[in-house]
């Protein structure tokens, strides 16, 4: 962002500072360059970090290292250690192994005062934040997560003052993951999670966000993405009824916003009156979607067709020895 006056202008400059750390807690490198005048605490919009934990769900070394950056910045700008983390982005990833190093790399960002003639030209590096709600832990890894990413990456944007997608070149996510006591809770609510595994959860996370990211800056569209969703056949208090039953392909009205019925689902049975059926659905290229289901009888079926499969490979497998122990034989 540029403010130019009669003989001066006002721009954003941002800075990036990389920072050894002998340690998750260790501060001091930050404070050297603070007390040197070389940061502005103030100034400060982000902080990541590498800390030599292991990168797991249970890597206590990233909150140890954001809790010890918080204490010391607290002071600097007014704030109790505990609310700095809505000021400033800390990202703090564990693992040092190979030739990696602990460090930590401070982005900052502040108006300056300049003359003209020294005025910028062409893009140059532009930095912003933002954060999204908290998750329920059913919501993690699912299409909340992306459209909930996609819409704090537009906010950053903004906040970097960033226009046109094709000028972002990085971005960096901090993704929640899900606990037993998180699992559990929802569960309580008579909710599923995606996962049952604290540490799968990581993927699932990680991947919901790259896909915000990408919905965001316009790289895929949202309706490309694998969904899922739950209807009843033929009920009426909900929005997705099935047009007509009893065949292998069925259009899917989802009330008066899909007069074209985009949604079509197959399926290998005959659906009943009142049946709640859950189906897992995929875009094609006429912006059709198309769901299969996976109801009881259709995994029943599956198992029955997977085990003849088996079957088959396992006699072809052992007819060739066969045979050729008959012809040598003859």
């Amino acid at each position: 962002m540029t403010v130019a006056g009669e003989h001066s202008m006002r721009v954003t400059s941002v800075g990036v500072v990389r920072i050894a750390t002998k340690s998750p807690s260790d501060v001091s490198g930050l404070l050297s360059f603070i007390e040197a005048g070389k940061i502005d605490p103030r100034s400060i919009l982000a902080i990541l970090g590498k800390t030599e934990g292991n990168g797991g769900v249970n890597d206590f070394t990233r909150e140890y290292a954001v809790s010890a950056l918080c204490a010391v910045l607290a002071p600097y700008v007014d704030l109790p250690p505990h609310r700095v983390e809505e000021r400033i982005a800390f990202v703090m990833s564990g693992g040092t192994e190979g030739v990696l190093s602990p460090h930590i790399t401070v982005f900052t960002r502040a108006d300056v005062v300049g003359r003209l003639s020294d005025g910028p030209s062409g893009k140059r590096l532009s930095i912003g934040i933002a954060k999204t709600r908290d998750f329920q832990p059913e919501e993690l890894g699912r299409s909340v997560q992306i459209e909930e990413t996609a819409k704090a990456v537009a906010t950053a944007m903004a906040d970097a003052a960033i226009v046109d997608p094709q000028d972002v070149h990085f971005v960096q996510i901090k993704c929640p993951l899900l606990t037993s006591d998180r699992i559990e809770a929802a569960s309580a609510r008579g909710n599923k999670t995606v996962t049952n595994s604290a540490y799968g959860s990581m993927a699932y996370s990680r991947g919901a966000s790259a896909l915000g990211v990408a919905v965001a800056l316009s790289a895929i569209a949202l309706y490309v993405i694998g969904y899922e969703i739950t209807f009843t056949v033929g009920a009426r208090d909900t929005p997705a009824v099935l047009a007509d039953t009893g065949k292998s392909w069925v259009a899917l009205n989802l009330g008066p916003d899909d007069p074209d019925h985009r949604i079509t689902v197959s399926s290998f049975h005959n659906w009943a009156k009142g049946q709640s059926v859950t189906a897992l659905c995929k875009s094609a290229v006429d912006g059709r979607a198309r769901c299969h289901m996976q109801t009881g009888s259709d995994r029943w079926l599956n198992s029955v067709f997977a085990v003849v499969v088996a079957g088959l490979a396992l006699a072809a497998w052992r007819w060739k020895p066969w045979r050729l122990r008959r012809s040598a034989l003859t």
